[in-house]
C-alpha cells in the first residue's frame, strides 16, 4: 500500500543480480490507471494498452534470449511494484464485463490473473494510522500549511464522507466508486486506502494464499535482511551470501526516499488516533483473521517515527505552532 516503504522493498528486492527491473523502474501505473486513462485524480489521461504494458519489461526480453538455460529455463525475474494497483479500482465500470452491474465482478486481480495466473504477489502493510498520517504530508493537496490539527480536521471530514456514502451502499461499493475517491482527496486525507481487509480479499478470492506475500512495515523497518531473505525465498530467488548482500547494497542502512523528518511534524494527536483506530477496528479485526495473524490488530498502537521507504517531504509545509496546536477541536 501507499506509504509503507514498498519503494525501499522493491529497491532492495532489485538489487538481486537475478532480478531485471522494469522499463520504469518500479511503477508502470498501467492496471489501475494508465488502462483507464486516469492519472491520479484525472480521468482525461492517455489511455494505453496492453502491448504498452508488454513494453515495460522489453528489457528483460532481451536478456532472456541471452540467458536462457536448459529446457527453455532462465532464472530471471522482472516485476511491477505500483502500490495502486492494491487498491485503486475506480475504473471497474470500463471492464465490459461489469457493464450494467451496481457493483464489480471483475477488478484487477481477474485481468492479472488471466494474463499471468502464476504471479507472485507482495503485499506490505503498514498500522492504517500511521499510513494515513505519512500518507497525508506526502498528498500534494493544496494545503500550504500541515500540522497535527489540520490532519484532525481533515480526517473527520473524510471519515463523514464514507458514512454518508454507507448509509445507502456498501463499504466495497464506496471504496470502489470515483467519486467518493475524489471526494476524500478534496477533504485532504485517503482514509479509505487503511481498509486493508477489504482490498486483500478481492486478491484471495482470485488467487491462492501461497502466491500472496503479506507483511507489516514495522516488521521490515525493525529487521530489513531478515525480511529480504523471507521475499528471496518466496520468489525462487537463490539465497546470497552476506558479502553479497553487501556488495549489491541489499542490506544497507540507507534507505531509498527518507523523509527530512517531516519538517518538524509531531505526533499524531491521541484523539486522532483514536478517532482512526475505531474508524479501522472492524477492518484489522478482519485482516487479523484472513491471515491469521494477530500483529495485523496493531494492538501495540501506532508510533510516528521514521519508516524504511517513508518519502514524506514537500518543501512549502510549515511546522506547527503553538498556537494552532493548542485549538481544541470537537469530534461530531
Amino acid at each position: 500500500m501507499d506509504k509503507c516503504g514498498t519503494t525501499d522493498l522493491f529497491a532492495r528486492i532489485s538489487r538481486h543480480p537475478d532480478v531485471v527491473p522494469n522499463a520504469k523502474d518500479k511503477e508502470t501505473m498501467w492496471w489501475s490507471w494508465e488502462r483507464y486513462g486516469y492519472w491520479l485524480w484525472s480521468a482525461k489521461a492517455k489511455m494505453t494498452f496492453l502491448p504498452n504494458y508488454i513494453s515495460y519489461f522489453a528489457n528483460l526480453a532481451q536478456k532472456l534470449n541471452h540467458s536462457t538455460q536448459g529446457k527453455g529455463k532462465t532464472r530471471l525475474i522482472t516485476g511491477d511494484g505500483t502500490p495502486m494497483d492494491m487498491w485503486d479500482f475506480r475504473g471497474w465500470k470500463m471492464i465490459p464485463q461489469n457493464r450494467g452491474l451496481q457493483e464489480p465482478k471483475y477488478l484487477t486481480p481477474h485481468l492479472i490473473q488471466h494474463i499471468n495466473p502464476g504471479v507472485k504477489l507482495i503485499v506490505l502493510l503498514r498500522n492504517p494510522a500511521d499510513r494515513l498520517y505519512s500518507d497525508y504530508y506526502f498528498i500534494d493537496n493544496g494545503e500550504h500549511v500541515k500540522n497535527r490539527t489540520t490532519f484532525h480536521l481533515a480526517v473527520m471530514k473524510a471519515i463523514n464522507v464514507l458514512k454518508n456514502c454507507q448509509r445507502h451502499r456498501t463499504l466495497r461499493s464506496c471504496l470502489f466508486d470515483f467519486k467518493i475517491n475524489a471526494d476524500l482527496v478534496k477533504r485532504k486525507t485517503r482514509v479509505h486506502l487503511g481498509f486493508y481487509a477489504a482490498y486483500l480479499q478481492e486478491w484471495l478470492s482470485v488467487f491462492p494464499r501461497d502466491q500472496i506475500l503479506v507483511m507489516r512495515t514495522e516488521d521490515y523497518s525493525a529487521n530489513p535482511t531478515s525480511i529480504m531473505r523471507r521475499v528471496f525465498g518466496f520468489l525462487d530467488l537463490r539465497q546470497l551470501e552476506e558479502d553479497e548482500l553487501k556488495k549489491f547494497n541489499i542490506t544497507t542502512p540507507k534507505r531509498v526516499h527518507v523523509t527530512k523528518h517531516k519538517l518538524g511534524k509531531q505526533p499524531m494527536m491521541t484523539k486522532t488516533r483514536a478517532m482512526l483506530d475505531n474508524l479501522y477496528r472492524s477492518d484489522t479485526e478482519k485482516l487479523s483473521r484472513l491471515l491469521n495473524d494477530e500483529q495485523y490488530l496493531w494492538k501495540g498502537g501506532g508510533n510516528d517515527r521514521g519508516i524504511v521507504g517513508d518519502s514524506t517531504t514537500q518543501s512549502n509545509f510549515q511546522s506547527p505552532t503553538n498556537k494552532n496546536e493548542q485549538i481544541e477541536i470537537i469530534d461530531t
